[in-house]
């Protein structure tokens, strides 16, 4: 291994899945520097998300929640395991009385969610972490606050992963109070704990019945949104900057309620840019335009 160039060496690593890189540390000393180090990690991480789709779906045979890692290019399945496999949190979050949803992915990290618990779990070193009830559910003043959405990412600028809610105010009817009035609260995994962030989301209804049906970019999470000032259109938050961003749709891709047709729009990501997809149903044909 000493008589290899180091370039070269640092080429091989990079070609490997976390799980090996995880046993080649144990090698020697050279190794375990060079895989340590904060430029690998940041070189290999982001090698890594290019490179693979993650896909969340329940064994027809054992009712397992599981996930399956694809390559981006051939599609083939790289690696299969049970939902939290090998980790404490195994049994509570695999019941099948509940749905695992998978909030978002980032870096290999995974952020899944059980009703109101939330865990984040790294397949690769078998690690997870439980996060704690954020400062509305723990506090009885802010018992009429309902979490509706999720969003999980990267802060590149403090290396930090994060967990951003959005929460509204429900009245005794058990109904969303008029004007809207919502909160922002987000968790970071460096400090382990929630900070209230007031007064920096537009107000807007979210167009989704799922509460983790937003879209993970890596350092931004979006969704799509409408309210009276903007119509629909989407709203993304900012891990780093923790600031939320608004963008207008195409102006084909912005629905007419007056429009003959079902239309119907959503988000995806494409080649590591947010894509549009927009559906127009008109006399039973349906077209769609990214």
């Amino acid at each position: 291994m000493e008589d290899l160039p180091k370039e070269l060496v640092i080429s091989i690593l990079l070609r490997l899945p976390t799980k090996d890189l995880l046993r080649w540390k144990s090698v020697c000393k050279s190794l375990y520097f060079i895989i340590t180090s904060h430029p690998f990690i940041d070189v290999h991480r982001k090698k890594i998300r290019n490179s693979y789709i993650l896909v969340k779906y329940e064994h027809l045979i054992s009712n397992n929640h599981v996930i399956s890692l694809l390559s981006e290019e051939t599609l083939d399945v790289v690696d299969t395991q049970p939902i939290l496999s090998n980790t404490p949190l195994m049994d509570s979050m695999s019941s099948i009385d509940h749905v695992v949803e998978v909030v978002g992915c980032c870096n290999g990290v995974v952020c899944l969610r059980r009703i109101y618990e939330y865990v984040l779990w790294n397949p690769a070193t078998r690690d997870a972490k439980v996060i704690p009830n954020g400062l509305y559910k723990s506090n009885p003043d802010k018992k009429m606050f309902r979490r509706l959405q999720m969003g999980f990412g990267f802060d590149s600028k403090n290396n930090d992963y994060k967990l951003v809610s959005i929460q509204r105010l429900f009245g005794d009817n058990h109904r969303p109070v008029h004007p809207c009035q919502q909160e922002v609260e987000v968790y970071s995994l460096k400090t382990a704990c929630w900070k209230l962030l007031p007064g920096i989301i537009p107000t807007c209804d979210i167009l989704s019945a799922y509460s983790v049906e937003g879209y993970n970019g890596g350092e931004v999470f979006s969704w799509l949104v409408r309210n009276r000032e903007y119509g629909e259109h989407v709203m993304s938050f900012d891990m780093s900057n923790e600031v939320f961003i608004t963008t207008p749709l195409p102006p084909p891709c912005i629905i007419e309620r007056s429009s003959r047709g079902n239309c119907r729009n959503s988000l995806m990501f494409h080649n590591a840019s947010l894509a549009l997809d927009h559906h127009l149903d008109i006399h039973g044909h349906i077209t769609a335009s990214v």
